[in-house]
């Protein structure tokens, strides 16, 4: 199967990702102040990301679907984390 992660941000303070896959678009919003993550399809939100610590860095991941995995949640998560 093929996908796409393609960078939508306007503003750094927040940032947004969408990822293509399987005709369908699962946008990514990260909310830096609140330190969680919402992943939403057609306006529903689809899974969560929530950072429960800052030392050491500990993730909560809640996938609401089959449709992504967590390793898929959790790897466009950190190439997010990366740049913004």
């Amino acid at each position: 199967s093929k996908f796409l992660l393609e960078d939508k941000t306007k503003i750094s303070t927040n940032p947004r990702m969408v990822y293509y896959k399987s005709n369908k678009e699962y946008v990514f919003r990260k909310d830096i102040f609140n330190r969680t993550c919402e992943i939403s399809l057609d306006g529903n939100i689809h899974a969560t990301i929530n950072v429960e610590k800052k030392v050491p860095v500990s993730l909560k991941t809640v996938a609401m679907t089959d449709d992504l995995t967590i390793i898929e949640l959790l790897g466009i998560y950190y190439i997010i984390s990366l740049v913004y």
